[in-house]
């Protein structure tokens, strides 16, 4: 996870306030992706309830973080954040919702599983055009 972090951040440096925003949401977004790998771990169990409502509130968190950067991001990496945001706010988010829902119902791994890859699926593609390398 931390390697992952330190390449997503390798390439938002810097010190401006363009470059610290930036490499706020290139954290956060390294710890979405990690903490998703996670939940694609769990077991559908009751005793997984409290780790993926960890996960769900960790993820929660990082995406405040870039919400509450994008105001410092240059206008064009600003819009791409918006644009991002919204989208998986419209399907990733009632997603992480539904995964919830499915473990305090005791669902069958598969359904737990396609869950959890329709979250991960709409996030790589929500946030794909936020780029981290330039």
């Amino acid at each position: 996870m931390a390697l992952a972090a330190a390449v997503a951040l390798s390439g938002c440096g810097g010190s401006s306030k363009q470059q610290k925003a930036m490499a706020a949401v290139c954290s956060a977004k390294a710890d979405v992706v990690a903490q998703l790998a996670d939940l694609q771990t769990l077991a559908p169990t009751v005793a997984s309830l409290p780790m993926a409502a960890a996960e769900v509130a960790a993820i929660t968190d990082d995406l405040k973080k870039i919400k509450g950067s994008e105001n410092d991001l240059s206008s064009d990496r600003k819009q791409a954040v918006q644009q991002a945001m919204q989208r998986f706010g419209a399907t990733g988010g009632a997603a992480l919702a539904e995964l919830l829902i499915s473990l305090r119902n005791h669902p069958a791994k598969t359904q737990l599983t396609t869950i959890g890859q329709q979250v991960q699926t709409s996030y790589q593609q929500d946030f794909a055009p936020v780029k981290c390398d330039s």
